[in-house]
């Protein structure tokens, strides 16, 4: 290996290193996050197919074994990676080296696919293979962030805050000692339309939690759903909007009880009773509704403990 392919491989390296340990990408949301995890499995795989390129045209190796030592020390580069982040308290995941793998995989699949093509008839079969992993390889890689996309551009506009009915409708939707279910639910007979199922757990505050709504409110005053109590006892829920604060990044949690009869039911809760509820938090800042951050449905534990699992579904979050 030639010094000026070693010290450019090294001024690659630390790049890669102080670009995952430092760089900030320009948005803290659903999509953004994935992407920035996804970004691992992208570069790598760009390193990858260049660095197996490297190994095998310029020094000379076997193809298994340009591959075993490429994927070797891209592997050591990630555990780095994650090593610095973790001493500059970034934090460190299993999942971004599992990202980092596969990324690396898909490169040298899609090198190997471009060596073997160029062998024509002698290896297309192999080509095409190595073609489709790779391809593969990458979707998997990049299916968080694209399927944020989609489910973004499918979302339905305000009123409506969440009808189920879009692609990807439980993309952002979330729960902490819950499990979440949209489909048609057979067991409520008498909504023929998505909804969502939500099994609340054993938790201290076992909830469903709707991320990243539409964040302008301020032309509205009530948030509405419609629902079903499967069970033959009063169910007490509890109803939080969360809002930022103007010019600040905290965060003012807005609560109220509301008691659902069994069988269908309706609820209608305006926004004078969140506000009533901020007042009485001691949070006296201008509330206006134009910065919503979140909302979510939310039972106590206790209550979960006393009935056992109680399963609840939802349907039609609108403003009103």
């Amino acid at each position: 290996m030639t010094a000026r392919l070693g010290l450019l491989l090294f001024a690659t390296a630390s790049t890669v290193i102080l670009g995952f340990t430092f760089l900030r990408l320009p948005g803290n949301s659903l999509f953004w996050n994935s992407l920035q995890n996804s970004g691992h499995g992208i570069v790598f795989a760009a390193l990858g197919a260049v660095f197996l390129a490297v190994v095998h045209r310029r020094l000379k190796k076997t193809m298994p074994n340009a591959l075993a030592i490429s994927f070797a020390t891209l592997f050591l580069l990630g555990t780095t990676i994650e090593l610095a982040q973790y001493a500059t308290g970034r934090g460190a995941a299993l999942n971004d080296m599992v990202m980092n793998s596969v990324g690396i995989a898909s490169g040298g699949c899609l090198y190997g696919a471009v060596h073997y093509f160029r062998r024509r008839n002698t290896a297309l079969i192999r080509a095409i293979a190595l073609l489709v992993l790779g391809t593969v390889a990458m979707a998997w890689c990049i299916r968080w962030p694209v399927a944020y996309q989609i489910a973004e551009a499918h979302r339905p506009s305000l009123p409506v805050l969440a009808d189920f009915e879009n692609v990807g409708a439980q993309l952002f939707v979330s729960g902490t000692g819950s499990t979440q279910s949209v489909r048609i639910h057979e067991e409520w007979s008498e909504n023929l339309t998505h909804s969502v199922k939500v099994n609340f757990q054993q938790s201290q505050w076992p909830n469903i939690a709707f991320r990243e709504p539409i964040e302008n409110w301020g032309q509205y005053s009530s948030l509405s759903f419609s629902g079903y109590n499967p069970h033959d006892a009063e169910i007490t829920i509890r109803v939080r909007i969360d809002e930022r604060r103007p010019n600040s990044t905290e965060i003012n949690h807005m609560t109220v009880r509301q008691v659902i009869p069994p069988g269908e039911f309706t609820v209608a809760l305006g926004f004078d009773i969140f506000k009533a509820d901020a007042v009485r938090q001691g949070q006296l800042h201008s509330m206006n509704f134009m910065q919503m951050t979140g909302f979510m449905v939310f039972l106590l534990g206790a209550d979960v403990e006393t009935q056992g699992e109680i399963v609840l579904y939802f349907d039609e979050f609108r403003l009103q």
